[in-house]
């Protein structure tokens, strides 16, 4: 019995004596020392990335802090450990490595970030149904869709979506057409009518025709100066540093289609929206391009007198004259607080310069005789679509129809908005109201731009 307890003790006592120790133990305790280095580094990238939601604030914050104390324990704590074993390797101490504490402070972190992060989550969701409760549940962006005398689309299923690509509108009064530049052609859709309900409709059976044709051209804007004259800037196909696209002038045939009248070379790039302003008895030229580099692009609008017509219809190599540009406007003030400035049309209506930024999804109001910002409003939601291929709006004011007056409609007049989308090719007539700010435009329901649940 005394044999037993002797061989169980002994079993149960650590050795007295100093224990080799291998070199690979060494390399052991730095593999250890790294694996720990490495999840404290772990908890600070995660803890990094937190902060980047939520601009660092609410529960973004609190996990980052919680997790950034946790790595920082486990960074002391496994140095500690680290020279606690080589010290204890050294003087060949056979016990003292085992780690009891570091696996409670990893486990820990884990827990606490999954718990403040779980917690959150069931937050958000109690406050989300609590908002719809009482009906303040976030704005949900709605498609475009038809609506009879409202939201009123153009047929253009009979172009090839390889050959059609609508970059402009514009309001020809004379033959009630909405004139839309595409490629090298302009072609006349008819204007919404006046029918016997008193609605808005898009005449049926009536088809677009070529008004005005350019060998080779690209269109992207076009505007009037005079009933029955219109300028076009069309892009080419190489451009060089003193030509990035042609400017055209039409003069209104016979049969009311249009003939180049005179050509001017063009310097600015990426020319893609042109507006006709008149103000204070000065008649100008607004085109916009791009300038600066692709990961920092900046919108101008230079301004131009309007050309008298050349009479060049047929351009030679180097026969077309430079149209130069007079003045150049307020690029930070155009382009501020916005990533994306590109400009993809320009309109002026009533006194004000109707600019829409494709990109970014938005159309700007700004005066142009004080030079001051109006207002900002927000472009419909396209199907099949990323928003971002408006290319063409305008602006007419429409007199009511006497049935349309006699069925009570307050006023003597509606506002519709003619906007052109590139990709998928679409063209829209929309019957909208003005806001309470001068130059904001407020959409219809069924313009899919924000709708409350």
């Amino acid at each position: 019995m005394d044999t037993i307890r002797k061989r169980t003790k002994a079993a149960w006592t650590a050795p007295k004596n100093a224990v080799r120790v291998e070199p690979k133990t060494y390399f052991a305790n730095e593999r250890t020392f790294i694996q720990w280095v490495s999840a404290a580094l772990f908890l600070v990238t995660t803890s990094a990335l937190l902060l980047e939601f939520e601009n660092g604030e609410g529960y973004a914050k609190s996990t980052a802090i919680t997790l950034l104390v946790f790595a920082l324990i486990i960074a002391v704590y496994s140095l500690g450990l680290y020279y606690l074993r080589i010290w204890l390797m050294k003087h060949g101490r056979p016990y003292g490595y085992t780690s009891h504490f570091g696996p409670i402070v990893l486990s820990g972190a884990a827990i606490a970030g999954t718990w403040i992060i779980l917690s959150k989550l069931r937050q958000l969701e109690l406050a989300d149904l609590a908002a719809r409760n009482n009906g303040d549940a976030e704005p949900e962006v709605l498609a475009f869709r038809p609506e009879a005398g409202v939201c009123m689309e153009h047929d253009v299923s009979s172009f090839s979506p390889l050959e059609f690509e609508p970059s402009d509108a514009l309001i020809d009064e004379e033959r009630n057409l909405l004139l839309v530049p595409t490629l090298s052609e302009i072609y006349g859709f008819p204007l919404p009518e006046w029918n016997n309900q008193g609605q808005l409709a898009i005449p049926e059976g009536s088809s677009a025709t070529v008004v005005a044709r350019v060998e080779r051209g690209d269109f992207e804007s076009a505007t009037f100066v005079d009933a029955n004259t219109l300028y076009a800037v069309s892009e080419v196909a190489t451009a060089t540093p003193d030509m990035a696209a042609v400017v055209y002038s039409f003069q209104r045939n016979l049969l009311g289609n249009f003939e180049i009248s005179g050509q001017w070379k063009l310097a600015t790039p990426e020319p893609e929206g042109m507006a006709f302003v008149q103000q204070g008895g000065t008649s100008s030229l607004y085109i916009s391009g791009l300038q600066g580099t692709t990961n920092a692009p900046s919108a101008t609008i230079q301004k131009f007198s309007v050309p008298e017509p050349n009479g060049l219809t047929q351009a030679v190599q180097g026969s077309r004259p430079a149209l130069r540009a007079s003045r150049l406007l307020n690029t930070k003030l155009l382009d501020e607080d916005m990533e994306d400035p590109k400009i993809g049309a320009m309109h002026y209506f009533e006194g004000i310069l109707y600019v829409l930024h494709d990109n970014a999804r938005v159309v700007r109001a700004w005066d142009i005789a004080t030079g001051t910002f109006q207002a900002e409003w927000q472009l419909p939601n396209v199907p099949n679509s990323n928003g971002m291929q408006w290319e063409g709006m305008s602006l007419q004011r429409v007199q009511r129809s006497s049935s349309a007056a006699l069925r009570g409609s307050d006023g003597d007049s509606i506002l519709l908005l003619h906007l052109t989308h590139d990709t998928p090719a679409a063209i829209w007539s929309i019957v909208v109201e003005e806001g309470s700010v001068r130059g904001s435009i407020v959409f219809p329901e069924c313009a899919g731009v924000a709708v409350l649940e």
